[in-house]
């Protein structure tokens, strides 16, 4: 059985959400690799956790598709 429509929309803006943030560490790092050594830390930093976020998007959308999470 497919997912009810609020549940594919609620996946679907759950992969968009992952899908920004990968294009932001992109982003990110294009800028990284033009800074001086000394100065890519905080933005290493900051790509890890864009990361993070993108991971956890990613495994709630998976959830989303196998009904453990349900919108209501």
């Amino acid at each position: 059985m497919g997912l009810k429509k609020p549940n594919k929309q609620l996946r679907r803006e759950l992969q968009d959400i992952a899908h920004m943030g990968e294009e932001a560490a992109h982003v990110i790092w294009q800028v990284v690799k033009t800074l001086p050594e000394d100065q890519v830390e905080v933005l290493m930093q900051a790509v890890g956790l864009v990361h993070e976020c993108v991971d956890k998007a990613n495994a709630l959308a998976d959830r989303v598709k196998a009904g453990e999470v349900i919108a209501t």
